[in-house]
């Protein structure tokens, strides 16, 4: 990740807005909070990377069909990242609904 924001930052200073930057500060707070919370085993550990996942699935499929991506990481690095975050975001939401589905049982009759 901190290759990405490097070369986010500096490769193409030019075209980085503040806005941009900030976006991009907020999302490593949010990131480095989610690893927190799951480290400390909270409730809401789950809930938290859930929604971190499924903001950069968003983000990345709507900066995908707005344009080429400004990172000028190849095309096969970024598909794993987005790979490893949906896959990150199922485990997840899994683990958000476990404590749901725990007590229902089907009978098949």
């Amino acid at each position: 990740m901190a290759v990405i924001f490097y070369q986010e930052l500096f490769a193409v200073a030019e075209d980085v807005t503040t806005l941009a930057c900030l976006g991009r500060i907020a999302f490593l707070i949010w990131t480095l909070s989610s690893i927190a919370a799951i480290m400390d085993k909270k409730p809401s550990a789950a809930a938290l990377d859930l929604s971190r996942c499924l903001a950069y699935v968003t983000f990345d499929v709507i900066t995908r069909l707005w344009g080429p991506p400004a990172v000028l990481l190849p095309h096969l690095l970024m598909n794993v990242m987005l790979g490893l975050y949906l896959t990150s975001a199922v485990i997840q939401g899994v683990n958000l609904l476990a404590p749901f589905l725990k007590n229902k049982t089907i009978k098949l009759e």
